[in-house]
């Protein structure tokens, strides 16, 4: 999720933009909205499905599988608690108890701590990651796409069956199965995704592909009503998946309609229109931080835009808009002044020490 300093793919980062876009939205308008409960219906499995996409296969030694996990939870871990701690001492308050429900870190404890609950997907995000990498150097060479399969399989029949206490399984662990099969389906697709880019690179007929492919899954995803879990949504943070088999249909659906769009607008950049999507490439490379910053924003633009003398749902619209851009803004200077706050290590700066020592 944090951006990275290597080569970076524009359709993956217009992926992961449209992404967290999705979710800050939903975060505005709460649950019994339409657009809420059909963006739910995928949006959280897309996410893991696109941190999938470069995950190694080869094996590991124990020590770089250890060193994977350590930097997985630097990237990740870290900013959960520590956003979480900035969230409880300006409104939720720091008690034992609150401390020992953060430190259970499901999305109801969560909850019940006062915390922010959207975080819940950091702590799951983590264990999936660390799950891939033993899975990695238990199997070795034997790690082959069939053993991937099978693992993802057993990984999302253990997320629909495990009994689910009230307060949920310690750092999400049921949903990290879940995490984990959608990680292994963006691993296998990693190369389809790879040919539809390059399909969608031969001019203006080739970006026809991707769109009418987006096209197609759209009216996919819009099936969603038909799944319809107790609490009337899709919520993978509670593990409230309704009908198993819809549930995986239509979050394929929705995350080959992102996939597919993401692919199309690469497609517009290099044609020449690159500027007009800076700002969602952008978006993309700092969704790590918007995830962490979005809530606080939405709570303190509140009251701004209950003010305004608008028709619903415009209020709305301005301040998940204003929170998406404030928290993107936000996360680039922080990544500058304290990187382990949107999951980055002190990198550049220990480098640049090192270079005016010598």
């Amino acid at each position: 999720m944090p951006p990275s300093r290597k080569t970076r793919i524009r359709s993956i980062d217009y992926l992961k933009g449209l992404l967290i876009s999705c979710i800050v939205f939903c975060h505005a308008f709460g649950p019994g909205d339409a657009f809420h409960a059909w963006a739910y219906a995928f949006v959280v499995p897309a996410f893991f499905f696109a941190s999938g996409l470069f995950l190694k296969v080869a094996p590991p030694t124990p020590a770089e599988a250890v060193g994977e996990t350590k930097k997985r939870f630097f990237s990740l871990v870290v900013p959960y608690v520590l956003w979480s701690l900035v969230w409880l001492l300006a409104w939720g308050g720091l008690t034992p108890k609150s401390l020992a429900w953060l430190a259970y870190a499901s999305h109801k404890g969560l909850h019940l701590a006062r915390a922010i609950s959207s975080l819940w997907f950091l702590p799951v995000l983590f264990l999936a990651c660390a799950a891939w990498a033993a899975a990695r150097l238990a199997l070795g060479r034997r790690f082959v796409p069939w053993v991937r399969v099978a693992l993802g399989a057993v990984a999302f029949a253990a997320a629909f069956l495990l009994p689910r206490p009230h307060i949920g399984w310690p750092w999400g662990a049921d949903t990290a199965c879940c995490a984990f099969g959608c990680l292994v389906a963006g691993n296998l697709a990693a190369p389809w995704v790879g040919r539809l880019r390059g399909i969608a690179s031969r001019g203006a007929a080739g970006a026809l592909v991707p769109l009418g492919l987006a096209a197609a899954a759209l009216a996919g995803s819009l099936g969603w009503r038909l799944n319809t879990p107790p609490n009337g949504y899709v919520n993978v943070a509670e593990a409230t998946y309704g009908n198993p088999f819809l549930f995986l249909l239509f979050a394929a659906a929705g995350t080959s309609l992102a996939v597919c769009l993401s692919v199309f607008l690469e497609a517009v950049a290099e044609g020449g229109r690159a500027r007009l999507l800076r700002w969602l490439e952008i978006i993309g490379m700092n969704t790590l931080g918007i995830l962490c910053i979005h809530r606080f924003l939405l709570r303190l633009l509140r009251p701004w835009t209950a003010s305004l003398d608008l028709p619903s749902p415009v209020p709305t619209l301005l301040r998940a808009a204003a929170a998406l851009l404030l928290s993107a803004l936000l996360s680039l200077v922080l990544s500058r002044l304290f990187p382990p706050a949107v999951g980055l290590p002190f990198h550049r700066r220990e480098t640049a020490a090192r270079r005016s020592i010598r």
